[in-house]
């Protein structure tokens, strides 16, 4: 393992909840939620728990803006400060994640990747385009940037084309840096460890930094999910989007799962988070794995 020393980099540190002394009114409560599922498609209903992870979220805002309560914040989200507004969103977005993150996903990953290769072969193709939709602080996207460099051969000539969004800004540039602590390491292999990571001297001893080889094969961008429009140029072989829909309602659920069936190819993979599946969704998106979706052509003509 390589170490490495003092570089100039920006970290995001994460803003610590402050206490909330008053509750948030119903009406006012609402009126927020809306905006926020408009934006952001997180649904979050009124509830005494709902209210106080808005209040947490969101008190910083207040203070940094000098805004006497949340009415005011509303006032500002419907004025369109764009500032205030991305401020809002941002605060709000969940970003929990880890290495190895529901490891069953990354123990199949190298079958799944095998098949599209052999196939792939077949047609005298030889890219493959993987999309992570939720980067979060890049702990999912560089797990699978291990497991696929892993697995693709060096020597026939593959082209790996990866994709990592987020809504948030902040967790994006974290990601794009690739610094983690110790207890952010530990569930990562040994193995993994030594070969994909450096590690920390002089003020950053206890810190781990994925290697600039892998570091490079991931495009971090910004991406909101709800948009109506994905305009992505070329079809995925795999995406992952893990622990996103449970925020969504229903109705903006489907309309996300049918976006993901548009840009992936046939024989591709969609993984979804372990309590998240896409009942009534896309027939030709079919179970193969808990969670696990591959794009089937459907047949026609019969029946």
């Amino acid at each position: 393992m390589k170490d490495f020393d003092e570089e100039s980099m920006q970290l995001h540190i994460p803003n610590n909840a402050l206490n909330i002394e008053n509750g948030i009114e119903e009406n006012i409560f609402n009126k927020i939620s809306n905006f926020l599922k408009n934006h952001s498609g997180i649904n979050l209903p009124y509830s005494d728990k709902n209210q106080t992870l808005l209040a947490s979220r969101t008190v910083r805002i207040l203070k940094q803006f000098h805004l006497k309560n949340y009415r005011e914040l509303y006032a500002k989200l419907v004025e369109g400060d764009q500032v205030i507004i991305n401020e809002f969103i941002l605060s709000m977005t969940t970003n929990m994640t880890s290495f190895f993150r529901e490891k069953h996903h990354f123990d199949l990953m190298p079958n799944l990747i095998h098949e599209i290769l052999e196939k792939k072969k077949k047609q005298c193709l030889y890219d493959i385009r993987v999309w992570c939709s939720a980067s979060s602080t890049g702990e999912e996207p560089y797990t699978i940037a291990m497991i696929l460099d892993e697995t693709i051969p060096k020597n026939e000539g593959w082209q790996l084309h990866f994709l990592s969004t987020d809504i948030d800004t902040n967790v994006l540039n974290k990601a794009s840096i690739g610094l983690y602590g110790e207890k952010e390491m530990s569930q990562v292999p040994a193995h993994y460890i030594e070969r994909y990571f450096e590690k920390g001297k002089g003020q950053y001893i206890g810190s781990y930094r994925v290697i600039k080889e892998i570091r490079e094969k991931i495009n971090f961008a910004l991406f909101n999910l709800i948009e109506e429009y994905y305009p992505f140029q070329h079809k995925f072989d795999i995406i992952f989007c893990r622990n996103v829909l449970i925020y969504f309602e229903k109705e903006q659920v489907a309309k996300t799962i049918k976006q993901f069936e548009n840009c992936l190819n046939y024989d591709g993979y969609l993984l979804l988070g372990h309590s998240e599946s896409i009942l009534n969704g896309p027939e030709s998106l079919k179970s193969i794995a808990p969670s696990v979706y591959k794009k089937c052509k459907i047949a026609e003509g019969i029946g």
